[in-house]
C-alpha cells in the first residue's frame, strides 16, 4: 500500500535553520546575498510506499498522515482489497553519549 505524509516545519525547526544558515554566511560558507526569510523550508508531501522507510523528527515537523483507497486486485477469483499497514516506531539518537563498547580480548 501506500502512505502519504504532509509535513510543514515548526517555528522551531525554522528559527534552527536560520541560526545555521547565518552562522555559515559568517564563516564564509554560504553565499552572503541568502535569504533567511524561508530558511528553504516549507510544507512538503511525501508519499511512501511499500518497503520505503521514512526518519522523521516529528516533534520539528507538524504533520499528519492519509492511508489512500487501496484499489481491489483479482485473487482466487474474487476481486478483494489488500491490506495496507502502516508501522510507526520511536527511536532516539543521542551524538552526546559516549561509545560504551569495547573490544575485550581476553578470552573470557
Amino acid at each position: 500500500g501506500r502512505k502519504i505524509w504532509y509535513l510543514r516545519p515548526t517555528e522551531e525547526l525554522l528559527k534552527r535553520t536560520k541560526e545555521a544558515k547565518r552562522q555559515k554566511k559568517n564563516e564564509g560558507k554560504v553565499n552572503g546575498g541568502v535569504d533567511d526569510s524561508k530558511c528553504g523550508l516549507g510544507a512538503e508531501v511525501i508519499e511512501c510506499r511499500e518497503g520505503d522507510v521514512l526518519i522523521i523528527n516529528t516533534r520539528l515537523w507538524w504533520h499528519r498522515t492519509e492511508i489512500p483507497p487501496q484499489y481491489p486486485i483479482e485473487l482466487d477469483g474474487q476481486k478483494v482489497c489488500p491490506p495496507s499497514v502502516s508501522y510507526a516506531r520511536d527511536i532516539y539518537l543521542d551524538s552526546t553519549t559516549e561509545d560504551t563498547t569495547t573490544n575485550d580480548n581476553s578470552g573470557n
